[in-house]
């Protein structure tokens, strides 16, 4: 129509271009990088640590520790780490418990017997038939150690009553299959730590009849719960 103006349409507004500086984006890069310095410092610190040694299985009190029995541990415990065994050093072989220590758990100071203590025992080799001993012995466990004496050509078999030798003796090792003992024609070598006054018990008993080992209910091997 005649006379009428049109107004010209506004221009069209282009996006702008992400700018690398933009304040949010260098907050959010800022953000990450506080992220990750925090997590390394975490690790150094974890690594940094103090080291000392955990039980690597179930020990039992009065069991002579072997250096597998341990295993280093790095820990962060300012003022308390002097509490448990320096494991910067040997492990602290031939020591005695003097209380049980779980797998996992730091070994208290505490807990180890001077190292002369160990003087007074002694490990004790005995075979052990076969169905006379009970199944899965593993080192770590307690057995009452039983003798069943030899019964003489003609007398009767059922005379043969067990004696009690030693009780909760606490097996150090276990080996396999031995040929040429007992009445199956094999056996188990069983090796317990035994106060020096009981050898001779121990030894004798041996001597004269068939060994019987009683597991103690509640004693542990490696790995058990």
């Amino acid at each position: 129509m005649s006379g009428t103006s049109v107004e010209p349409s506004p221009p069209a507004r282009r996006l702008a271009r992400p700018r690398w500086l933009d304040p949010r984006l260098l907050g959010g890069l800022l953000v990450v990088l506080v992220s990750v310095a925090l997590g390394v410092k975490v690790v150094g610190d974890a690594e940094d640590g103090d080291l000392v040694w955990a039980a690597s299985r179930d020990l039992l009190a009065g069991s002579t520790l072997q250096p597998d029995d341990l295993e280093p541990r790095s820990v962060r415990m300012p003022g308390t780490v002097g509490s448990y065994v320096d494991a910067s050093g040997a492990p602290p072989a031939g020591y005695v418990l003097v209380r049980d220590v779980a797998a996992g758990e730091l070994v208290p100071a505490a807990a180890l017997d001077d190292a002369a203590a160990a003087e007074d025992q002694r490990l004790v080799s005995m075979p052990v038939s076969q169905h006379h001993y009970p199944s899965g012995l593993a080192r770590g466990h307690r057995v009452d150690v039983y003798v069943v004496p030899a019964v003489a050509p003609g007398a009767v078999a059922s005379a043969a009553q067990p004696v009690l030798v030693l009780g909760a003796a606490a097996v150090s090792e276990v080996s396999g299959e031995l040929a040429g003992f007992g009445a199956s024609g094999s056996s188990i070598g069983v090796v317990l730590e035994v106060d020096t006054d009981d050898v001779p018990a121990v030894v004798e008993a041996v001597s004269r009849g068939s060994i019987q080992l009683v597991r103690v209910p509640g004693s542990s091997a490696p790995g058990a719960s």
